[in-house]
């Protein structure tokens, strides 16, 4: 199949490569913030494009939803028939013989015979979150866009990063609106973050892109890990009377903690709805109304607003609530909704390690709370733009920190529709498809049993949100242990081994 004379001869020029080479080099108006290229009317005939986009609407397309993406996607072009789809197959084929040889000859990279090509499309709301590309023998990434008379306003635009010292991406460097037959082109390294914005428009962002590669270049397979932020350990600072001030009752009945228990222990996750009782929630929401909220990253993670507790005054019913959450009696009253071991009573020949008293001050049995729990704590604000990812540093973190009960405690005014993202997907190392989602809903709480290998991400919130955002207090439990004491069926409940001093706590019986 003959390709030649399908490159734009501007760019097959010794000016032009020598331009290129000057910008590889870290010496070009196009180095910064890593070397890219981009090549206007880089194929020669119009028709052709006319062809290729054409051709495409007959092409199977595939949807793809994860942490980092939402778009519809092809196989590989290698995989196309020739007979159906001879201006793709051409196209391929240029890519992997001229396109290959004029990029070896202008960057001086040894690239291997392997190129990589599919099309995406993206649609309104898609859009792809801040990556590197890295991935295992990538040398350059490139992008053919193929939508004519695309707009700013119509979103969709490519982004570059500037980076820290770690190679986070920290703020844009560049912006790049589609164009029809343009290639965009860039070298793949531990810098080169972008990502392409939301679509505002119906129309779709139409394009075909790919990887050449290098068999030298590989990806390092260190992966740091490091701790969760807001990692404390559960304290004793809060008394029986305000459980019973913010906790709908309900929950706090020993009957009603049974059925939980039973529905928990077969799903592994519940939710509990009108959790506080409304007047609490109400002051609480009107608190979060007029907090204090800063940006929280890197890009790469996520990009979320966390609440300044510390800019709380100190007779906050915020404060007073987010005590509660992260008190030794709701690690018990955890225990008694889900069964795990949060808290227990040792009722073992060893000594007990705190003793406990009923409110009354008289004695009662040893009560053991398990040293190792520790909670991870925070509070966001959920609103367009928000999101977090999941990457090799969070897969290695879990992965260390074990087991773990999450609980998302969601304030806000009014209904939040799933159709806008912002909700809680989770999904497993080797599946596609997300293995539960948890949906925001107006004051309740959900709680989900993770085992490590199971990862949680917040969709991106996308403009069908417009004002609209939600406040979640997210915390995280860890360090219990499935093989020891159980809090399953327990008898004893909250109401009858409260605490009333600081330093006092209560909990359940082992089976």
């Amino acid at each position: 199949m003959d390709t030649s004379g399908m490159i734009n001869s501007v760019y097959l020029t010794d000016e032009y490569l020598a331009e290129f080479r000057k910008t590889m080099s870290g010496e070009g108006q196009f180095s910064k913030p890593f070397p890219h290229f981009y090549l206007p009317d880089f194929l020669s005939s119009k028709e052709f494009v006319t062809d290729l986009r054409s051709e495409l609407k007959t092409v199977q397309y595939d949807r793809k939803e994860n942490d980092l993406y939402s778009l519809d996607q092809t196989v590989d072009l290698s995989n196309f028939d020739a007979s159906k789809f001879p201006t793709l197959t051409k196209f391929r084929n240029l890519f992997k013989t001229d396109v290959l040889h004029w990029l070896r000859n202008a960057s001086g990279v040894n690239l291997n015979p392997e190129v990589a090509i599919t099309s995406s499309n993206y649609n309104y709301t898609d859009l792809l979150l801040p990556h590197d590309d890295q991935c295992e023998g990538r040398k350059f990434a490139f992008t053919l866009y193929l939508t004519p008379d695309w707009k700013e306003t119509d979103g969709g635009q490519l982004l570059l990063y500037d980076c820290d010292d770690n190679n986070d991406p920290i703020s844009i460097a560049k912006i790049t609106n589609p164009m029809e037959n343009m290639l965009v082109m860039f070298e793949v390294s531990p810098r080169s973050w972008h990502m392409v914005t939301e679509v505002l428009s119906q129309r779709g962002r139409l394009s075909l892109h790919g990887w050449f590669h290098h068999t030298g270049y590989n990806v390092s397979d260190k992966v740091k890990l490091s701790t969760p932020e807001g990692k404390l350990k559960p304290h004793m600072n809060i008394t029986y009377e305000e459980v019973l001030e913010w906790i709908n009752p309900e929950y706090i009945d020993p009957l009603q903690q049974s059925k939980i228990q039973s529905i928990f222990e077969e799903n592994s996750e519940i939710s509990l709805f009108h959790f506080i009782r409304e007047n609490k929630f109400e002051s609480a929401l009107h608190e979060l109304d007029s907090a204090c909220f800063e940006d929280v990253g890197p890009l790469n993670k996520r990009k979320m607003e966390r609440l300044r507790e510390y800019a709380l005054p100190l007779d906050s019913s915020l404060l007073s609530l987010l005590r509660l959450v992260r008190s030794q009696a709701m690690a018990l009253l955890l225990s008694q909704w889900t069964g795990l071991p949060l808290h227990s009573v040792d009722d073992c020949d060893s000594e007990p390690d705190i003793k406990k008293k009923k409110v009354d001050g008289n004695e009662r049995e040893s009560v053991t709370f398990h040293d190792g729990i520790e909670c991870c704590s925070s509070v966001y604000r959920i609103g367009k733009g928000s999101y977090t990812m999941v990457d090799d540093e969070i897969v290695g973190e879990t992965e260390q920190l074990g087991c773990c009960l999450d609980f998302n405690l969601f304030l806000f005014a009014n209904e939040w529709d799933d159709d806008h993202g912002g909700f809680i997907s989770y999904f497993t190392k080797n599946e596609e498809e997300e293995v539960l989602r948890v949906s925001p809903v107006r004051n309740s709480v959900a709680l989900v049993f993770r085992e490590p290998g199971v990862y949680p991400f917040i969709k991106y919130v996308n403009c069908k949100a417009g004002d609209r955002h939600y406040y979640v207090i997210s915390s995280s439990f860890y360090g219990f242990k499935l093989d020891g004491c159980s809090t399953g069926n327990s008898e004893e409940s909250l109401e009858s081994d409260h605490e009333a001093e600081e330093g006092d706590g209560a909990g359940p019986s082992c089976v």
